[in-house]
């Protein structure tokens, strides 16, 4: 009897003693892992090793594995969820592995899974194979919320709110209580100052925000270290990010989207202009504040091109990729370490993509795994936005193409150049009024406008549904919208095509009349006899 097929042990390099594995062990990592980047570059390696089995003889075990390869990267990505997980799995008792001598698998034979022995080589805390005990307050474990939300102030700023978590800190809304200034601080967990790639990338970070001074790239003030605590002081922007807009409206009007996407460009110039790198350019690191000014976020990612001490290999992982699978350029895909500023060109066009069209340009059941969409974004064709929003004009579209050129060298070569051609797109954008409605807000008035008119526009804009009723002008702007109209000047143009073509049918048939259809001529008239009175009757001759 022909023994069964193990695909855990096969393909992942998973023994028996140790299935079903965790949500770690799955993705080949160690318990408790919380940096994104490590856990995103791991899922992605694994799925990519799998789809080559997908139409084997096992295709329906590789199709399983695929979707629990799925299931675990999205627990481990959402904080909040990773926390529950992580919990429920210190609560259940694992069994240690067997100490057996196996023969290696074919993942291991291509390095994409740890042998044993290498799992349970350990310093400070056992291999994540082994059982262990843990409670929220353990140093071994990431810090929970309890520990952060310990900490209140840090030297003359006062912490008043907690905006956000990630892999690489926790960001605060904070107060200097000297300077009465709000900011917003990023501090570096406790728990992570002993991983030396969480802190040589959260020092790039301090490098790369506080190498640049623009209007549109979040500026940073301060960054030290106080007992222990690494923490970034940074401009507070008060206002929504472009993903946010994205959510309440479905999609933007022309000259919005340009516009925000004209100021990032503008951002993204003074970066190049140090040598930097974003590589993480998406609409949720953009954010757009009340007064209609567009702030680039989240340097953690950035990379100096030039005099850099540090290489990509000392900050991340070997043949990991940096980025978002959705908006990733394909170099970005193939070699992270040697991208340029073109990559952030293509990221800031899937970003205008996705402002026009609602959605980012590999959307769909087709590109369900970040496998599926970054090996779009290296051999297919961005579909045509033309398909969702008909109204773009073709100028705009070759703007957008040429932002998505899949080479670099087809790519407009500075963002300078990507906002000059963005700017006849702007002339109509209103991004204060575009704020207020996504926050609930009444419209500013704009100059030259009543109170009265900027009430009448924000309620219109709220509550209507039709494109061409008064309001914000087409703020949120559908592709139904943009169909219905289509449809109403297409039936025009048929109309007066129809028209034409009757006016001009009728004059070839008046000037090609045969000559049997012409008018008779009249007859000639014969004038009367001089001897012939004018009633006809004779007269006698002489």
């Amino acid at each position: 009897m022909p023994e069964k097929f193990d695909p855990y042990h096969e393909w992942l390099g998973i023994p028996p003693e140790e299935q079903p594995p965790n949500y770690y062990q799955l993705l080949g990592i160690r318990l408790f892992e919380d940096d994104a980047d490590v856990i995103d570059g791991a899922a992605d390696r694994r799925m990519s090793h799998l789809h080559a089995f997908q139409h084997g003889p096992h295709a329906e075990e590789c199709h399983r594995l695929l979707t629990e390869l799925s299931a675990a990267r999205i627990c481990l990505l959402n904080p909040e969820k990773r926390a529950a997980y992580d919990q429920t799995l210190a609560a259940k008792p694992q069994p240690a592995p067997l100490p057996e001598k196996r023969k290696s698998t074919l993942a291991e034979r291509l390095g994409l899974a740890l042998p044993p022995s290498m799992r349970k080589k350990t310093k400070t805390k056992p291999s994540d194979s082994q059982t262990m005990e843990f409670s929220p307050g353990q140093t071994t474990a990431r810090p929970s919320d309890s520990q952060t939300a310990t900490i209140e102030q840090l030297g003359e700023y006062q912490l008043i709110d907690k905006l956000g978590e990630g892999g690489m800190g926790t960001v605060y809304k904070a107060v200097h209580t000297k300077l009465r200034r709000t900011v917003a601080i990023k501090v570096l967990p406790k728990g992570r100052l002993s991983d030396e790639r969480a802190v040589a990338r959260f020092e790039r970070e301090m490098a790369a925000v506080g190498a640049i001074d623009h209007p549109n790239v979040v500026r940073a003030h301060d960054a030290r270290e106080i007992k222990g605590t690494r923490f970034l002081v940074l401009e507070y922007v008060e206002g929504p990010d472009l993903t946010a807009l994205i959510k309440c409206s479905g999609t933007l009007a022309i000259a919005d989207a340009c516009e925000l996407a004209r100021q990032a460009a503008l951002g993204l110039q003074a970066a190049s202009e140090h040598d930097l790198v974003h590589r993480d350019i998406k609409p949720s690191n953009l954010m757009v504040t009340s007064q209609g000014r567009v702030k680039i976020l989240d340097l953690g990612l950035a990379r100096f091109q030039k005099g850099e001490k540090t290489t990509d290999g000392e900050v991340t992982a070997v043949d990991q990729m940096v980025g978002t699978p959705d908006y990733m350029a394909p170099e970005q895909i193939a070699e992270t370490s040697t991208v340029d500023i073109r990559t952030d060109i293509y990221a800031l066009g899937c970003t205008l993509y996705a402002l026009l069209a609602g959605h980012p340009p590999f959307r769909g059941p087709q590109f369900r795994t970040t496998f599926d969409k970054i090996s779009a974004h290296v051999k297919e064709e961005v579909p045509p936005i033309i398909q969702v929003r008909l109204d773009l004009p073709k100028p705009l579209l070759g703007v957008l193409d040429r932002m998505l050129a899949k080479e670099p060298d087809n790519r407009f070569a500075t963002p300078a150049e990507v906002a000059d051609a963005l700017g006849p797109f702007v002339e109509d954008s209103d991004l204060p009024a575009l704020v207020a409605l996504a926050q609930g807000k009444e419209a500013p008035v704009r100059p030259g406008q009543s109170h009265a008119q900027t009430k009448e526009m924000g309620a219109s804009g709220s509550s209507s549904t039709h494109p061409d009723q008064s309001g914000v002008k087409r703020l949120f702007q559908t592709a139904a919208d943009v169909a219905k109209k289509r449809r109403v000047l297409v039936a025009a143009a048929v109309l007066l095509i129809s028209i034409i073509l009757t006016l001009i049918i009728g004059l070839a048939d008046f000037g090609s009349k045969p000559d049997d259809e012409q008018p008779a001529p009249e007859a000639p008239v014969e004038r009367p006899d001089a001897g012939t009175p004018e009633d006809g009757s004779a007269t006698p001759s002489p």
